[in-house]
């Protein structure tokens, strides 16, 4: 008799052992606001983030190698954020964060969610960015799924813009790593922050009408010294280097690093962040939170086609085209800092600060405008970062596999004191 009760409780315990590693327990998968950042474009805020994560953390290297569950979520403060300029601040925060190696290894990945961003994104909106295990990087507005990214790295890559050694400000990266210390109004707005149910139907509508597709999966890249001298086949990833032109005026060669570095003025120059590599994905499938899938059919008087952006031109990226963008930002990024000087008046007077210039150039390089998108609270320094966008004009030309008359980029000027 003992025998068979010893056998029945050995059943249960490997049962209940069994349970634990098939279900896994929803604490393991409930993830927590790490930080909370506003963030603002030529003086006006464009949305609030928020990073969600299993572990809170103050550290980018652990938030950044770790395997937990992680989420990003974006909502919208603005009447409407341009899906161009959205797009563009991931595209430039990724080139100047992120080594060419990881640039070519998630150029289709960034081509596919590029594309996902065609939903217009409107005040209320929330954009959400979900690291999951087995089904990969989500990508929903307001609960609806509009596409997914197989490459759970992929999410480090998008968090790296933000928390890299090069982020939108300071300010925002710090307060995206605070460990759940965040402002309790900044945090009260971005809770209050909901859309309408007729805005969610609509949405649920369209999707269903008009699935978002991803690109035609592209090939490995190619060398990028081949690449450039061989036109890249229609379905092929071709990582095509800037075409060099002959300067009109003598100028530092610059080469290719990874990652981009800042561009710094400083007396002396601090130490940039290492480059941090992911890592791959664990076993473990923590349980998810459950995703609003598009029905075959919604009603609602909002018509589909006000759901999605109006195409243009460019408006859809293939893995080559972001490839030599993210590789030309890279370049024009390095450029300018030979041509940035730390005024004497600031550091006599002991002034620092982030300044954002928007420069756009034309196809010979040259500067065509240069605006201040984000500035410091010193004139001086906000005065010479354009000067230096300007000094360093003319730019390298625009690769031919560019397309455009123009092209636009914003370059971060950090003077720093030491």
């Amino acid at each position: 008799m003992p025998t068979i009760i010893k056998l029945k409780q050995s059943i249960a315990c490997y049962f209940f052992l069994w349970l634990c590693i098939a279900i896994p327990s929803t604490a393991y998968a409930a993830v927590d606001i790490n930080g909370v950042a506003a963030r603002s474009s030529l003086g006006k805020e464009q949305y609030i983030a928020a990073l969600y994560l299993e572990e809170l953390s103050t550290d980018v290297k652990s938030v950044l190698l770790s395997n937990q569950r992680k989420r990003i979520e974006i909502k919208i403060t603005t009447d409407r954020l341009l899906s161009r300029r959205f797009k563009r601040q991931w595209i430039e925060g990724i080139a100047i964060n992120s080594g060419n190696s990881d640039l070519k290894k998630h150029a289709q990945n960034l081509a596919d969610f590029s594309n996902m961003l065609k939903v217009k994104l409107v005040r209320n909106d929330t954009l959400t960015i979900d690291r999951t295990f087995r089904r990969g990087v989500e990508v929903l507005v307001n609960g609806v799924k509009i596409g997914a990214i197989q490459d759970t790295s992929f999410f480090d890559l998008l968090l790296r813009a933000w928390v890299g050694p090069v982020p939108p400000s300071t300010g925002f990266k710090n307060n995206l790593l605070s460990g759940g210390s965040i402002d309790p109004s900044l945090l009260s707005r971005f809770k209050d922050i909901r859309t309408t149910p007729e805005r969610v139907a609509a949405l649920q509508t369209a999707i269903a009408a008009n699935p978002i597709e991803a690109t035609v999966p592209a090939e490995e890249a190619k060398d990028e010294t081949q690449a450039a001298k061989e036109p890249a086949p229609a379905k092929e990833v071709a990582a095509v280097e800037p075409e060099p032109t002959p300067e009109p005026k003598p100028a530092p060669v610059i080469e290719e690093k990874a990652p981009s570095e800042p561009v710094i003025a400083a007396a002396p120059t601090p130490q940039v962040e290492p480059q941090i590599e992911t890592k791959p994905e664990p076993e473990p499938e923590p349980a998810v939170e459950p995703v609003k899938e598009a029905p075959a059919v919604a009603s609602n008087t909002e018509q589909a086609d006000s759901i999605f952006e109006e195409e243009e031109e460019d408006e859809d990226f293939t893995a080559a085209d972001l490839l030599s963008r993210q590789l030309y930002i890279s370049k024009l990024t390095r450029w300018t800092s030979s041509y940035v000087k730390y005024p004497e008046k600031s550091i006599r007077r002991n002034q620092s600060g982030s300044v954002r210039v928007t420069v756009v150039i034309g196809r010979d390089g040259k500067v065509q405008s240069a605006t201040l998108d984000e500035k410091s609270k010193y004139n001086l320094l906000n005065k010479e970062a354009l000067k230096a966008a300007k000094r360093a004009s003319p730019y390298p030309a625009i690769p031919n596999i560019i397309k455009g008359d123009t092209f636009v980029f914003t370059v971060p000027i950090a003077f720093n004191l030491q």
